[in-house]
């Protein structure tokens, strides 16, 4: 299913992009290059939902998202939510901070194993240390990963395998619940951005949030073009889920592996977000 991501991201990427003018599932079976039969299984598959859902529920998360930015809320009703929200991504990431004497000679005492992995959302690279997962990366169709992995370790020994580790979070795309082993993610960062993507972590699934927001969050609420600049940065996709930052002037804004797959993201995390909502409200009426 993974492998006909590109063809849906297209079509989403359009929806995202036009949602103001609701788009038709022929208009966007046309974008993804696939006739409307298939295109309708293919995205129910991929997402849970059909495209008009789908389509509704990324415009809803739009207006909230606009609607909840006033100040302090994201330490009264938001900081709620974030203690009583079922999935969170901290609850199985623990983030360890390189020393500098492991970079800044290139990564030369590094040893780094990859492994690429199908997603819902395309390839998805995984690399390692020996100390944890320092870099995930969602990949074109066509690219290498020992190219990005040379580009910011030049000197690092690098080999490729499968972790432990990148098969739990590759699975952890592909299935309900959380991992029970906690992962461990050996990242390069100053302690400020360490900060903010401990943040990021704290955004629950299916919700949205600004920089300000952030900013607010590690009591530096000055510091928000900082915070963009390390959001931008962020060097493990999805799982410091740094594709739940958008503008608070609104839409989509930017994203370090492609506006088209954010926005993907984005409606996917929605679709099971209100899934386990139905399930927990039938939960508690049962």
């Amino acid at each position: 299913m993974s492998r006909n991501f590109y063809n849906i991201e297209k079509a989403v990427g359009y929806m995202g992009t036009h949602r103001q003018l609701h788009p038709s599932t022929e208009e966007l079976a046309e974008v993804a290059d696939l006739d409307v039969d298939h295109f309708r299984r293919m995205f129910a598959e991929w997402s849970g939902v059909d495209p008009e859902t789908f389509s509704q529920l990324l415009r809803s998360q739009l207006q909230n998202q606009n609607g909840r930015n006033t100040p302090d809320l994201f330490h009264t009703a938001g900081s709620r939510r974030l203690s009583a929200s079922p999935r969170h991504h901290n609850r199985f990431l623990n983030i360890i901070r390189m020393e500098p004497d492991e970079y800044q000679n290139g990564g030369e005492p590094l040893m780094i194993t990859y492994s690429v992995q199908q997603t819902p959302f395309g390839r998805m690279m995984s690399a390692s240390t020996g100390k944890g997962v320092c870099r995930i990366s969602f990949l074109s169709e066509q690219q290498e990963c020992i190219n990005l992995l040379h580009d910011e370790f030049p000197e690092a020994e690098i080999r490729r395998g499968e972790m432990p580790e990148h098969v739990l979070l590759s699975g952890a795309l592909q299935t309900p619940g959380l991992p029970e082993s906690v992962v461990d993610l050996h990242v390069k960062g100053t302690p400020f951005q360490i900060s903010v993507w401990e943040s990021l972590l704290r955004i629950p699934e299916g919700e949205l949030r600004c920089c300000s927001d952030v900013a607010k969050e590690i009591e530096n609420p000055k510091a928000l073009r900082a915070v963009g600049s390390t959001v931008g940065k962020n060097p493990i996709a999805f799982f410091i889920p740094c594709h739940r930052i958008v503008p608070s002037a609104g839409g989509f804004g930017n994203y370090r592996w492609g506006i088209k797959r954010k926005i993907t993201m984005i409606g996917w995390e929605a679709v099971k977000s209100t899934e386990k909502s139905k399930t927990d409200d039938n939960h508690v009426s049962g």
